[in-house]
């Protein structure tokens, strides 16, 4: 008498390697095809931008001049004395033409930080992303003025 694998486990195991492979593979290509989807569209997105603090908290005034929809920023606080840039998100709808004005919290102290803002629009894949950093513009933080900026 031979002995050996039953035909039939052995395709249960070829199946399962084969299935694991599978979910290995495209878990893995996934993250690639991701990086590889095109930048959004930012010629569109014209803004003034300020951040004011009150007694209590911060306020962000934003003037969409632009005619794309912007769905918030992304806030870059760098202490230039370590060289650290911290990232805060701040989601807020500001429709083409309209002018809103948000109380926000900023997580990390402000005080001798440069701070600056990039919006945040939505893709081809109507996904939220952000525009891209070399674009930032620089926010003074002032207790009752608002800076102007725009993308181009």
């Amino acid at each position: 008498m031979r002995k050996g694998v039953s035909p039939l486990i052995a395709t249960v195991i070829l199946i399962a390697i084969t299935a694991s492979l599978a979910v290995i593979i495209f878990s893995s290509g996934k993250r690639y095809i991701e990086q590889l989807s095109p930048l959004p569209d930012c010629s569109n997105v014209l803004f003034e931008a300020g951040i004011y603090k009150t007694q209590d908290n911060y306020v962000l005034e934003v003037n969409n001049k632009g005619n794309q929809k912007i769905r918030g920023f992304d806030l870059l606080i760098t202490d230039e004395e370590i060289g650290k840039t911290d990232l805060q998100a701040i989601f807020l709808d500001v429709q083409a033409g309209k002018s809103i004005s948000q109380n926000i919290i900023l997580e990390k102290s402000t005080s001798g930080k440069k701070l600056e803002i990039v919006p945040l629009v939505t893709d081809a894949a109507d996904k939220i992303v952000s525009c891209d950093f070399r674009l930032a513009q620089e926010i003074i933080l002032t207790e009752t003025s608002v800076n102007s900026y725009a993308l181009a």
